[in-house]
Formats: C-alpha cells, sequence, structure tokens
C-alpha cells in the first residue's frame, strides 16, 4: 500500500482525494499565542506547544493504532493507495504536527508514507482590532 498523508485548512476546504479524514480541531490552538502564530507545525516550539496539550497523546496513540490495524486490512484487499488526510483550522500548526508525527510513526512501523502539507503556506491576515 502506498500511504500519503495530508496536512490541510478546513477554511480551504477537504482534499478531495482524501480516502481518510481526521479532525484535530480539538487541539489548543498555537495561533492564539502571538510567539507562535507565524510558526508552523515543523517548528519545535510549535511541536512542545500541541504534544503539550494532554488531549494529544491519547489522541494520538489512538489514531495510530486505528491506523496500523488497518493497514494489514487495506494491503489484504489489494488497496494499492491510501491517503490520510489531518486537518485543522488554518492548516498550518495542529494539522502540520499530526500529519508529520504520523507520518514518522508508518515509517517507524515499515510502512512507506509520503507527506504533503497543502495549506502551510496560506497565511490568513487578521482584521484589525477597532
Amino acid at each position: 500500500v502506498s500511504i500519503s498523508v495530508i496536512s490541510f485548512a478546513y477554511r480551504y476546504g477537504l482534499p478531495p482525494e482524501a480516502d481518510l479524514v481526521f479532525d484535530v480541531r480539538f487541539l489548543k490552538n498555537p495561533h492564539y499565542q502571538e510567539a507562535l502564530k507565524p510558526l508552523s507545525g515543523r517548528d519545535q516550539a510549535i511541536a512542545d506547544y500541541i504534544s503539550g496539550d494532554s488531549a494529544f497523546s491519547p489522541f494520538f496513540d489512538s489514531f495510530t493504532g486505528l491506523l496500523l490495524g488497518l493497514l494489514p486490512a487495506y494491503e489484504a484487499e489489494g488497496k494499492s493507495y491510501l491517503i490520510i488526510a489531518v486537518g485543522c483550522t488554518g492548516g498550518r500548526h495542529r494539522s502540520v504536527y499530526t500529519a508529520e508525527r504520523l507520518a514518522e510513526t508508518l515509517i517507524k512501523g515499515g510502512w512507506t508514507a509520503a507527506l504533503r502539507h497543502r495549506d502551510i503556506d496560506r497565511f490568513v491576515i487578521d482584521a484589525p482590532q477597532e
């Protein structure tokens, strides 16, 4: 099975090519921390912030456990590719960090995984405060 992991922003729509979609908007959003806002899920400060959320580890363990259990079944059924999409509001922090960790976990588990961050470079300019 050829696996692709895509991070995306819900504000720009679901990736139409996705087979499985996971929503990580329940995690604390670094966007609201001024020092973290310009960073991405590839930066250590974001990794620390998200992994420090008490909801992250239980979710990620369940998430990867589910996927690692499903992949052999997809392979046995002859599925040649699987596209897993992970989304958050802006596609820059939570989804990127989670997708990065997922790809690492899949590779460590012996799977081949490609990684793409669809919306990481899209910036939303906040409206001026009145």
